[in-house]
């Protein structure tokens, strides 16, 4: 997983653009690529080290979970961080 990008969504548990565009600068200040940000939270992108060193938070081996706790700093309003799955088309 060394080097692989991982796309994560922050969840916030109100909606609320400018609240989402504050949490976005403050990922982006720690080196995160934002993706998208809406009223509901922000899709960001970043290095498994990064998630692990900048946001204190782990990812799993297959990149499908992300566990811990973000730092005091980012906590207020976060309803969630998760990795949204890919979409499965059945013919």
């Amino acid at each position: 997983m060394h080097g692989k990008t991982i796309k994560a969504k922050l969840a916030l548990d109100v909606r609320d653009r400018g609240l989402a565009q504050n949490y976005a600068s403050r990922l982006q200040t720690l080196g995160f690529r934002i993706l998208s940000i809406t009223a509901s939270g922000v899709a960001f992108a970043g290095s498994a080290e990064q998630f692990s060193g900048q946001l204190t938070l782990t990812i799993s081996e297959d990149a499908r979970q992300i566990t811990g706790e973000l730092p005091a700093d980012l906590r207020g309003h976060v309803e969630s961080v998760y990795i949204p799955t890919e979409p499965t088309y059945h013919p």
